[in-house]
């Protein structure tokens, strides 16, 4: 596995008549059109939650300020482990030759990057692989079981948020690239 400090590396070559670049965009206005979708799953993956557990029992056993270091930890903890995710879904289960993991530090951004190319269903199937395992796959799970605990139901929806920008390239990688397409 390799860490990389520092920013993803942009890919510098040329494209070439079987290949087309898709139009970039600044982190801000990455940003700005992924967070509703953020927001928007948190909600929904939350109101799902609400026929398995009492919403009011749950705020009841918030207890401050122990929980939110507690909140805080699963923050970072579901960060490392949704970046992990992404990092063994790449192709060859993250070969350090094409895969890294890095943190750049001056955006507080964490991040899986694979350089090789992929087909657009590979592409999909890397981002959606943390929003399916940590906030999809426990919300069946207890659907079907009726059992759960508050810091389960916490880390999906938590998750649900934090996969906005993955959500976000997910809808734009099947709505601007054909069927078939490599991703680089």
């Amino acid at each position: 596995m390799k860490f990389k400090l520092g920013p993803i590396d942009s890919d510098s070559s040329q494209p070439d008549s079987n290949r087309e670049n898709i139009k970039g965009m600044s982190v801000w206005e990455f940003q700005i059109r992924a967070i509703p979708i953020g927001i928007i799953t948190a909600i929904v993956i939350g109101f799902l939650w609400s026929f398995i557990i009492s919403v009011n029992s749950f705020i009841g056993k918030i207890r401050f300020p122990d929980t939110v270091i507690v909140f805080t930890l699963c923050l970072i903890g579901t960060l490392i482990i949704h970046e992990l995710l992404h990092f063994f879904a790449h192709p060859r289960n993250g070969n350090p030759d094409d895969s890294i993991i890095g943190f750049w530090p001056s955006r507080l951004f964490l991040y899986a990057h694979y350089k090789g190319k992929m087909t657009r269903g590979q592409s999909c199937t890397i981002l959606m692989m943390p929003f399916t395992i940590i906030s999809l796959l426990p919300l069946v799970i207890s659907m079907i079981t009726m059992k759960t605990t508050y810091w389960i139901v916490y880390i999906s929806i938590l998750n649900a948020y934090l996969s906005s920008g993955d959500l976000f390239l997910t809808i734009r990688t099947i709505r601007d690239l054909p069927s078939g397409s490599t991703v680089k």
